[in-house]
């Protein structure tokens, strides 16, 4: 395999080692019944973050899926995507109080949505800021399953990854088609889901889950299986893998079902990616398949980042070298000092661009001298300018057919 992300960065000679941002670190809040699995110590997992690894980890510390207690199905479902290599790290958070809230239905969405006191104390999705003073690192993925439809809160899920650098999933609501969510995506759908941002990822159907001490179905959202394979594919091929064309871990089938004809421009899968919406299609022997890879900023927003997977390079490269020169800072400024810089970011830009999973084509980093006016040098104002192109994908295929009877007189033997 070729390099992962997680791997070390290639020393530049004679310069420091740059150190790895590791973007497989997801944000999740939602709700679980910690009272009555951790009893007189349950306020150690109420608005505290605690960073998960594995399925063990979550069910230690949410326990089981039960009506309204979201959470714990939320992890289940990110970690059934892992590929082999895991899944990052994930940073849950539970808002279900047990000392204030006598139900889940007590929960309101102000309780999601959370907030910073004067103090500087954080409940809530709020706490997705504290991540960074843990581990050096902010969240590259939030999601906060069902509760995103609720008021206020995916509007505050864009704000904060406008913020930190990340991508959110949201779902279309469940029992209803393609075609609904098509329209939703204008002014005239029975639903909103007008949102044009490069953060924000919307997802239908909802998926069919086996409660396996029932033995029936209930509904759930696709989003947080995305966000698994989001999770899973940075870990085992790099953020260009982006998260189309996998297989969904963990479910039954799609809610509703999902036509798709190989090749056919004019089925439902093609429609809903052309509005900005990432779906699925069922293929032979391999079940449901995630399908698409826009964000929903397509098709208002043509710029090649509305593509999910170069927002994601550009998110990670971004906080990547920026964590790599925040060494320099304040130090005394020379033309060596800037070839210094710019030698150890060119030097990762030359290993991102090989490999079996690369990043980027290739791309430079370099010292803008036109734009660092002698004004701004002065006050220690400098502009760096990376300049790299990103990987593309081969979403549409077409084959073009032509018969050529040359090779029908070179099998018979005729003349031309």
């Amino acid at each position: 395999m070729g390099r992962v992300y997680g791997a070390s960065w290639l020393d530049a000679p004679d310069q420091p080692n740059l150190v790895d941002v590791d973007g497989a670190i997801a944000f999740v809040v939602g709700l679980a019944d910690v009272g009555t699995l951790h009893g007189e110590n349950a306020s150690d997992y109420v608005e505290t973050l605690i960073p998960l690894r594995t399925t063990s980890d979550a069910a230690a510390a949410f326990g089981s899926y039960s009506e309204g207690f979201d959470l714990p199905a939320q992890l289940d479902a990110i970690f059934d995507q892992d590929e082999g290599n895991g899944v990052g790290t994930v940073y849950a958070v539970n808002v279900f109080d047990p000392s204030r809230h006598a139900s889940p239905s007590d929960v309101t969405n102000l309780d999601i949505k959370g907030a910073i006191d004067a103090l500087g104390q954080k409940t809530g999705l709020q706490l997705a800021y504290d991540i960074y003073n843990k581990i050096g690192a902010f969240p590259k993925f939030l999601d906060c399953g069902a509760h995103a439809a609720k008021t206020g809160i995916r509007a505050e899920l864009d704000v904060l990854c406008n913020k930190l650098g990340a991508i959110t999933f949201i779902n279309a609501p469940f029992g209803v088609s393609g075609n609904d969510v098509i329209e939703a995506r204008g002014s005239d759908g029975d639903f909103d889901l007008q949102i044009a941002s490069r953060n924000v990822v919307i997802a239908w159907p909802g998926v069919r889950i086996l409660n396996e001490e029932t033995g029936e179905e209930r509904i759930d959202v696709y989003s947080s299986r995305l966000l698994g394979i989001a999770l899973a594919s940075l870990v085992s091929y790099g953020p260009a893998r982006g998260i189309s064309n996998f297989q969904i871990k963990g479910i039954e089938g799609s809610e509703v079902p999902v036509d798709y004809i190989p090749g056919d421009a004019t089925g439902i899968t093609h429609a809903l990616r052309a509005a900005g919406v990432v779906t699925m299609r069922t293929s032979y022997g391999q079940g449901p398949v995630t399908e698409g890879t826009e964000s929903s900023a397509w098709p208002s927003d043509t710029d090649v980042r509305a593509q999910y997977h170069v927002m994601l390079t550009s998110n990670l490269l971004r906080d990547r070298y920026l964590k790599y020169m925040d060494q320099y800072k304040d130090l005394p400024a020379s033309k060596a000092l800037i070839a210094q810089i710019e030698h150890g970011i060119n030097s990762d830009l030359a290993t991102l661009s090989t490999g079996d999973y690369p990043w980027v084509y290739g791309g430079s980093f370099m010292f803008d001298r036109e734009s660092t006016s002698s004004e701004m040098a002065r006050i220690g104002d400098f502009d760096f300018v990376l300049d790299y192109s990103p990987i593309t994908l081969m979403k549409t295929m077409t084959i073009q057919e032509r018969f050529n009877y040359s090779y029908m007189d070179a099998a018979l033997g005729l003349s031309t």
